[in-house]
């Protein structure tokens, strides 16, 4: 952590969250572009289901006056037969999708290709600046051919939540098979793909498949497909354990007061994840001047330090300051730690959706 603060503080100077995020000075490689994006006049993004990275987002028309922001948010379980349908159909309506990876994104989106390569399109210096992401620029690439899915996030994982009201301190991982606790735990629903899947599939690399299976089947889960209804339940004591709680949603309320008890219980593999930061450019995009401009645009300090303050969350920038220290990636740990949006790990995630469905038939 101690790498990310000390390199923020060097270029505090472009924090400013507050602000519009409009660059200081224009490198020159982006004047064509940016005239020419103007020139289209807007930027359709599918996005995710969450307000403040929304917030963020629609930062875009503030830094490019001129261009508007056509903003869905959508979890993975509506944009994906959305968009196969529309563009089985011919139609091709989206320019910029930023969402959490599953191995679908690997095993069908781009083998259907959904995406256009990444990187060349990335021409601001200040976007690709190797000594400002952890690991390097290229880390940030989650598929094996690191050409489509960059993620710009990094976190460690946060699957499991407890009201400290109800759940004293010293509470593990493996406290979850407590008959004390049936009953008494809410789940975002782990069939589905997307963060449920993804978090339990992060229960099953602590736990194991059949401790975890057990979890399922013998803890009268209470299971929910809205995240927000998971954050509800844990900060109102309704449940005091939770799983698969989206950070942003909570610290929206814990900046209210409300929920201030509920906490991350760590893992104890220090598994790490992008969350919802990962951008793609879609292929054939109606707007292809404004969707690169604004890969650009979201690769930058400003931009990065505006998704990390309203999300709650951490950029793998390390000129940004931290949004959650408490989920903080060390920079030297992003490249070799057990990554679950990365396409290495796709195949586990396959088997844990699956174990999933089998274990609450």
């Amino acid at each position: 952590m101690k790498a990310f603060v000390k390199r923020w503080l060097a270029g505090a100077a472009v924090s400013a969250f507050g602000m519009g995020v409009v660059a200081a000075a224009e490198p020159p490689e982006l004047a064509s572009l940016v005239k020419a994006a103007q020139a289209e006049g807007r930027v359709v993004v599918a996005g995710p289901p969450v307000q403040a990275h929304r917030d963020a987002v629609m930062r875009f028309e503030a830094a490019y006056p001129g261009i508007k922001v056509e903003f869905s948010g959508m979890p993975p379980q509506a944009y994906e037969p959305r968009i196969s349908t529309e563009r089985a159909a011919g139609k091709y309506v989206w320019d910029i999708l930023i969402t959490g990876v599953s191995s679908t994104t690997f095993a069908r989106q781009i083998p259907a290709g959904w995406f256009d390569p990444l990187e060349p399109v990335v021409v601001d210096p200040r976007a690709r600046d190797n000594a400002q992401w952890a690991g390097g620029f290229a880390a940030g690439f989650m598929d094996k051919e690191q050409r489509y899915v960059y993620a710009f996030a990094a976190d460690l994982a946060g699957g499991m939540f407890v009201n400290r009201d109800a759940v004293g301190a010293g509470f593990g991982y493996e406290q979850l098979l407590d008959e004390k606790w049936r009953g008494r735990i809410a789940i975002l629903d782990p069939r589905a793909r997307g963060p449920g899947s993804t978090t339990f599939r992060q229960l099953v690399a602590v736990l194991g498949e059949d401790k975890a299976c057990q979890l399922l089947k013998n803890q009268q889960l209470v299971l929910s497909e809205s995240p927000k209804q998971v954050v509800d339940w844990i900060v109102r004591g309704t449940y005091p354990i939770a799983i698969g709680v989206d950070s942003a949603t909570l610290n929206g309320y814990q900046a209210q007061g409300i929920g201030k008890n509920v906490v991350l219980v760590q893992d104890p593999r220090g598994t790490i994840l992008s969350k919802w930061g990962n951008i793609m450019l879609m292929n054939r995009a109606p707007n292809p001047n404004a969707a690169r401009l604004f890969v650009n645009w979201m690769l930058t300090t400003q931009a990065q330090a505006v998704w990390a303050e309203t999300g709650k969350v951490n950029s793998r920038r390390t000129d940004v300051k931290p949004g959650n220290e408490s989920a903080v990636v060390p920079a030297k740990v992003w490249a070799s730690a057990y990554n679950l949006s990365s396409e290495k790990t796709a195949a586990e995630g396959v088997r844990a959706l699956q174990l999933a469905k089998d274990c609450l038939k």
